[in-house]
């Protein structure tokens, strides 16, 4: 299931790009326009399809009326997303949904030794933590750019900054595993955890290490 907004495309083309190097098939695929979704739809189509698994790319909102749609329809399929897309809204899953469902983490979890640097930073600034995978990504995001700017000098220009980006190896942001760059890697990071959702607890809790797509090894 996903939207037509383009980081839901993205998220879409990199499924069907993993979907086949893994052998996997995609048994049914419901499109529809971003705030518009019909999750009765969305249900029925998963429940004629018979999936293992509905990876579901959209907004907090649109996930959550899918699950309990998914939920009131008896779905058996595992449920699988983003912390980045479905926020908070996890915790208010149905409990058997919410027991198969799965979702990719873009940081490291608050419960690791090197995210202390990170709460800090909050607290001093007096920001309230609303999405910490969103908000510890944009933190690290930060500490990758102040980094740069520091090696760029003190007239730095858009030359110097990229250069000064592309000579960033093993950087440790404390939030996401270390981060290299050079001329021909645009991209510092590749990968996530996947975590489940704890509702008990409004946790969620890490049952990968750092995994990274096929095509990146």
């Amino acid at each position: 299931m996903h939207s037509d907004r383009a980081f839901d495309a993205d998220a879409l083309s990199g499924l069907r790009a993993q979907a086949a190097l893994h052998g996997l098939r995609i048994v049914a695929e419901h499109g529809y326009r971003a705030g518009h979704l019909s999750a009765a739809a969305a249900a029925e189509q998963v429940s004629r399809a018979h999936p293992a698994y509905v990876f579901a790319f959209g907004s907090a909102p649109e996930i959550e009326d899918l699950a309990r749609k998914m939920d009131r329809s008896g779905s058996g399929a595992a449920l699988l997303s983003s912390v980045a897309m479905a926020g908070r809204s996890v915790f208010d899953f149905p409990e058997r949904i919410a027991a198969r469902t799965w979702l990719s983490y873009p940081s490291a979890l608050p419960s690791e030794a090197e995210f202390g640097p990170f709460g800090g930073a909050m607290r001093n600034a007096g920001a309230k933590i609303q999405n910490v995978a969103l908000q510890s990504v944009a933190y690290g995001a930060a500490r990758v750019f102040v980094e740069a700017m520091k090696v760029a000098g003190n007239r730095p220009t858009r030359a110097s900054l990229v250069s000064a980006l592309e000579r960033l190896n093993d950087f440790h942001s404390g939030v996401v595993p270390p981060v290299t760059y050079g001329p021909n890697r645009r991209v510092g990071a590749v990968g996530s955890f996947v975590v489940r959702v704890d509702p008990a607890t409004r946790q969620q809790l890490a049952v990968t290490g750092w995994m990274v797509p096929a095509e990146a090894r």
